[in-house]
């Protein structure tokens, strides 16, 4: 369980003391006073618990159809919320709903694939950028084994119009009568509907 220091009462933790929480729900409760007394030889250190979960550290990103998007970044993280480093290589499994076009790399001008990126072993954090020619709201998930995963959304949104598209059937009429109506669309270079 949780250590709990109540109300009127006192915790003091001496230099040097290096103070570890578990990968389970325990956390300290300070009701009362905490006295950390560490020095600049011998610091007082808090530790995160070991890393549960898995959380997108950027926010969610718009990108044009055909572009490269900003960078989104995965962080390891415990129980807590605290950042916690991985003891090991630990590989992000990327996948994106819907899927169709959509593709992972791991550079900022989209030209190489991501694969199947790693948080490697004493870091917290993972990067990597997306792009799709499909207009629309995408679901990136990161996930790895042991770790709870993470969702964010993409928005793919149309480029700048290049072509125009009939949307009505052909249509025949009589000499001297007029047709039934013509719709004409914009269409951005990758078939999405573009607007003026």
């Amino acid at each position: 369980g949780n250590l709990t220091v109540p109300d009127g009462l006192s915790l003091t933790v001496d230099p040097g003391v290096v103070v570890k929480f578990s990968s389970g729900s325990y956390g300290l409760n300070i009701e009362g006073t905490l006295n950390v007394n560490g020095t600049l030889t011998q610091p007082v250190t808090f530790t995160a618990a070991a890393p549960t979960q898995l959380v997108f550290t950027t926010p969610q990103r718009t990108v044009a159809a055909g572009g490269c998007s900003a960078v989104l970044t995965v962080e390891s993280r415990d129980g807590f919320g605290n950042t916690t480093t991985v003891g090991a290589a630990t590989p992000v499994t990327l996948a994106a709903a819907p899927a169709t076009g959509f593709a992972f790399f791991s550079n900022s001008t989209c030209t190489a694939a991501a694969g199947t990126p790693s948080i490697a072993a004493g870091a917290s954090t993972v990067s990597f950028y997306v792009r799709s020619p499909l207009a629309g709201a995408v679901t990136v998930t990161a996930s790895s084994p042991g770790f709870a995963p993470a969702s964010q959304s993409v928005t793919v949104t149309a480029g700048a119009p290049a072509t125009l598209v009939f949307t009505t059937p052909s249509r025949s009429a009589v000499a001297g009568s007029c047709a039934q109506v013509l719709t004409v669309e914009l269409r951005d270079a990758f078939d999405n509907v573009a607007t003026a």
